[in-house]
């Protein structure tokens, strides 16, 4: 693009003051940069001509407005679909689990638990005293 190229801004612009190199190396950052900010919109000849021009787009509280409703704006946007998909997959899920049965309370298969026991011990009981219809009844009358 050459010089005095016009490109349509659809969401507008925003004029903000970016730290130095010094203030981006020193630990108060943000907070120093937010001030530094504010004394270029208030006490520069260039930051007081683009602030009186348009308030609303200049400094990063006014970019963190205008991207914070436009986050809100897509999230509403986009939910309706969110939900549709989510009750979609919540129905799927539904089914297969239906699919699977009725739910086993633990005390019910705790209770099977404990029968299957006893007859696997009558088993083995009957299977070493050579009792029942095993293949060594060598004790039958």
């Amino acid at each position: 693009p050459s010089f005095g190229t016009k490109f349509e801004l659809h969401h507008g612009y925003f004029v903000l003051r970016n730290p130095s190199q010094s203030e981006l190396d020193s630990s108060a950052l943000s907070e120093k940069a937010r001030e530094n900010e504010d004394v270029f919109f208030k006490r520069d000849r260039l930051g007081q001509v683009l602030f009186n021009a348009e308030p609303d787009r200049c400094g990063v509280a006014a970019l963190r407005r205008v991207l914070s409703k436009q986050l809100c704006n897509l999230i509403r946007q986009e939910l309706p679909g969110l939900r549709l998909v989510l009750q979609k997959q919540l129905s799927e899920s539904e089914l297969r689990l239906n699919a699977l049965g009725e739910v086993v309370q633990t005390a019910h298969a705790r209770i099977k638990l404990m029968d299957l026991l006893k007859q696997i011990g009558r088993s083995l009981d009957d299977a070493v005293e050579a009792r029942g219809d095993g293949p060594f009844n060598f004790w039958s009358e």
